[in-house]
């Protein structure tokens, strides 16, 4: 079916007329140009705006808009002072114009030279809102006409119980994000895109989303072009997901510049997250496969159903799946995340009988739920690398040999690991080959009460190691931290950050039990 396509009015661009003869305003700032908008709005920002009684995309300035000018080879930012209706500013700044020819960019965070910019991966964006539009303005007189760059498409969304996060457009046929170059054309300014372009624009909606239950209308500025293939991953905030395309590929949507089309989604029907057996559920699955060396976490899969049966729970409204192929696992799901189970005790124990070398979580991996990571990768003795900094720990209580005998993992980084819920860590990097431990962020509460063996026999730990977040003096009992670092750096020098204290708590009448009496190897060195 071909697509009706609409035309509508062109925007109202811009005219900003410089003045070089300095003047001062009553804040004593050095106005260096003063400019003007035609047929401005009455509210809004300078920017593309939709008067839906006219169909026009109107300008306006608003004050702190910032404008990159460059004269000569010589280049700096100018800040509006709207003045009237705010369809005349004053433009202040510290710069000595040497009198053109000037090439003038909004706004002018994007601008990378005179004639090139880069257009952002990610547009914030409010329903029915206008946003900042990129324009550009060339002259070799004290005139600027300020022109818009692009066209915009105006995104309809039908009325749905959700509330929106975030949209995600991608077109695989054209660049609308990246580096581009501005050819000023006679006064019709296009973009050509570099090497550095991308498909994927996200829009996002802010921290606490934007409600649809009586639908929602956005405006997205894109490049000129004919688009087709054009996909919209729509996400909600409780996780939700909507995959929409647009393949019609012999009626595409052509978006000129300076202008807007509307594009309408209809039967929106969203995927809800899917939910994880528990861990050792988990686990017996993954230990009947021996001899595989990766494990892959997919999400918002097309696969087919896998005879090898489900890993999610029997009241996930979405089902998790598995396959292999050659020596990995793959765990896919239709959702767009799979949340994990609150017990993920022994999930990955001994995963593929030990020989697991890679995890790979991806994106979708959420943790916000769990309780319990007790043994979560123990026994992996072979995971040579584990990248877990999209985890989400701050309900977990139990981190209780976590890493314990991962021998081939060299380093781990878990500088951003949420500690505040813990109340054990005993034996959670016990016997693991870790020659480097980032736990510089790592802050617990009051709430810890047990770190007995917490780094014991992890013999090529070395360097530095900052526990001054992990504060051992709210352990009263010494035997819940005994030998917390027995055996620990003998195989090189370790020196701990701790803070007053936790030195303290580690020297008091129970310090030979700890590992550190008679270690030479490790030094405790306070900090603030």
């Amino acid at each position: 079916m071909k697509k009706n396509i609409y035309r509508t009015a062109t925007f109202m661009s811009v005219v900003a007329l410089l003045s070089l003869a300095s003047c001062q305003k009553e804040d004593n700032a050095k106005v260096l140009f003063t400019g003007s908008i035609e047929k401005a709005a009455v509210n809004g920002k300078t920017s593309i705006q939709i008067d839906n009684a006219t169909n026009e995309g109107k300008v306006i300035w608003e004050s702190g808009d910032q404008v990159a000018i460059y004269d000569q080879g010589v280049s700096y930012t100018l800040e509006a002072v709207p003045t009237g209706d705010n369809t005349t500013a004053d433009f202040t700044g510290d710069a000595t114009p040497a009198g053109g020819p000037y090439c003038a960019i909004y706004p002018a965070d994007i601008a990378t030279g005179s004639t090139s910019i880069t257009l952002p991966a990610e547009q914030t964006c409010s329903n029915g809102t206008h946003f900042t539009a990129p324009m550009y303005a060339y002259s070799t007189t004290s005139n600027l006409v300020f022109k818009n760059l692009c066209g915009v498409l105006q995104l309809n969304l039908p009325a749905v119980n959700k509330t929106i996060a975030s949209i995600e457009l991608t077109t695989p046929n054209n660049n609308i994000c990246g580096d581009f170059a501005i050819d000023y054309n006679g006064g019709n300014p296009q973009l050509s895109c570099t090497a550095n372009g991308g498909h994927t624009l996200t829009l996002n909606c802010g921290e606490q989303g934007i409600d649809c239950s009586t639908g929602l209308t956005f405006y997205i500025y894109l490049p000129a072009g004919d688009y087709n293939n054009m996909t919209f991953d729509i996400e909600a905030t409780d996780h939700s997901y909507c995959l929409k395309h647009f393949e019609d590929a012999t009626n595409p949507i052509t978006i000129a510049r300076n202008t807007y089309y509307p594009t309408s989604l209809s039967n929106l029907s969203f995927i809800a997250p899917a939910q994880l057996v528990d861990g050792e559920a988990f686990s017996s699955v993954m230990m009947s496969h021996h001899g595989l060396r990766n494990l892959v976490f997919e999400y918002k899969s097309t696969r087919p159903a896998s005879p090898n049966g489900l890993l999610s729970t029997t009241s996930s409204p979405t089902p998790i799946y598995y396959t292999i192929e050659g020596t990995t696992m793959i765990v896919y799901t239709p959702a767009a995340q799979m949340y994990a189970n609150p017990d993920c005790a022994y999930m990955f124990f001994e995963t593929f009988g030990g020989y697991v070398e890679q995890i790979d979580f991806g994106t979708g991996f959420n943790t916000a739920n769990v309780t319990s990571m007790s043994n979560m990768f123990g026994g992996c003795a072979n995971l040579t690398s584990l990248d877990i900094s999209g985890f989400n720990t701050a309900n977990v209580a139990n981190m209780s040999y976590m890493f314990s005998s991962c021998q081939n993992l060299g380093s781990l980084n878990l500088s951003n690991l949420n500690l505040q819920s813990v109340t054990t860590m005993a034996g959670m990097f016990s016997h693991c080959g870790v020659q480097t431990l980032n736990l510089s962020g790592a802050t617990t509460s009051s709430a810890l009460n047990n770190a007995t063996s917490m780094f014991s026999y992890c013999e090529n730990l070395s360097g530095t190691l900052d526990i001054s977040g992990i504060e051992l003096s709210t352990i009263i009992n010494w035997w819940n931290k005994a030998d917390i670092f027995g055996n620990t750096a003998t195989n090189g020098s370790l020196t701990v950050l701790c803070t007053q204290n936790t030195y303290n708590a580690l020297n008091d009448e129970g310090s030979s039990h700890y590992g550190l009496a008679g270690n030479n190897h490790i030094t405790l060195q306070v900090v603030e």
